[in-house]
């Protein structure tokens, strides 16, 4: 787990925070039993000027786990909460802004907990998966494709706390070399990763795993990429994947609000079939093409072909200041994605002449 460079944290009736104060109770539910949800989204630039992505639907997903798990939620109040947070958050290329509410203390029912946090991210990570792709290892999630049908109990579709089982797959994943986990069910479908939806290409056709009885998780960013694909005359279908036709597929991807879409290169140790074309339309769709990119090469000109952390730094400033202006004056995304592209050269040489080991 890498070491956090800056996170701004803010609790309900409370608004901003010292990231050090303390905002829980030892016997909060969540932290002992897991009992609560959270949600999580992309923040573009900070300030007046910042992008929360999705947010509505984020919000709407949020409501729902909170339903599911019987707690009370006050969107108006998140809103607000998430307003000040986002307005305090000093600007940076891309960050996670986690939303997060337990059962509350066990020693007063009834009173929820909470909470925000906006964490920068890893760009050269995020660049890496997103342009690399990924080395998954199918993992059996031990119950059958239609275990969550008429069983409301398990909390099927809720973006539940209790995360440990998620945390170890990936564990398990990094033991076998591999940057990822897909859980499979016990009849052989192929479910979702732990923090991530499984879309498959096959014949022109684009399809992934459908929630309800499956139990996963209802995923934002296939839907927007649904949209954009069917905008585009191209079919898309929610249906269960046999897991053996992952091997023989045009193209795997897992996608997520944060990490964005990656290409799944191999798979349990065998190399898959990845399209360059549809990964660039897959990525178009999904909202990570235009800015999220730029912003990718923009950090990788300096942070990743130099090992300088002036570079870095300098270069993730350049690209936070023209987010900030460019949006702060009414500008698009689409505009500001076109305008870092042309930037891009002028970036390179900017950090080529100040750091001449850039190669």
């Amino acid at each position: 787990m890498r070491t956090l460079t800056r996170q701004l944290v803010a609790v309900l009736g409370r608004g901003v925070v010292p990231t050090a104060d303390p905002i829980a109770t030892a016997d909060d539910v969540g932290l002992v039993r897991g009992d609560g949800c959270f949600d999580a989204m992309r923040v573009l630039g900070g300030g007046s000027g910042a992008v929360v992505e999705n947010l509505d639907d984020h919000l709407v997903r949020f409501a729902a786990s909170a339903a599911t798990l019987d707690l009370s939620f006050d969107p108006d109040a998140w809103r607000a909460l998430i307003a000040d947070a986002v307005a305090a958050w000093k600007p940076a290329p891309e960050a996670v802004l986690k939303l997060v509410l337990t059962r509350g203390p066990e020693s007063t029912p009834g009173v929820p907990t909470g909470f925000l946090t906006i964490t920068e991210l890893d760009l050269p990570a995020m660049h890496r998966a997103r342009t690399v792709g990924l080395a998954v290892r199918t993992m059996n999630r031990g119950y059958a494709s239609d275990t969550f049908t008429d069983a409301p109990w398990l909390l099927g579709g809720a973006k539940l706390l209790s995360y440990a089982v998620n945390a170890a797959a990936k564990r398990e994943a990094g033991r076998h070399g591999d940057d990822d986990a897909l859980f499979v069910s016990a009849d052989g479908y192929a479910l979702e990763a732990p923090t991530a939806a499984v879309i498959v290409l096959r014949d022109g056709v684009l399809i992934t795993t459908r929630p309800g009885a499956t139990g996963i998780l209802d995923s934002i960013t296939v839907r927007q990429l649904f949209a954009g694909a069917s905008a585009e005359g191209v079919e898309t279908r929610y249906a269960l994947i046999p897991t053996d036709d992952l091997f023989t597929a045009d193209g795997v991807w897992l996608a997520s609000s944060i990490r964005g879409v990656a290409a799944v290169k191999r798979l349990d140790g065998r190399e898959l079939a990845v399209d360059v074309d549809w990964h660039r339309r897959i990525t178009d769709w999904s909202g990570f093409g235009g800015i999220g990119v730029a912003h990718d090469e923009l950090l990788y000109a300096a942070s990743v072909l130099t090992d300088s952390p002036d570079a870095a730094r300098t270069v993730r400033g350049l690209v936070a200041a023209r987010c900030q202006a460019h949006l702060a004056a009414g500008g698009t995304v689409d505009e500001l994605a076109a305008d870092l592209r042309v930037g891009l050269a002028a970036a390179r040489q900017l950090a080529n002449d100040e750091w001449p080991d850039l190669r």
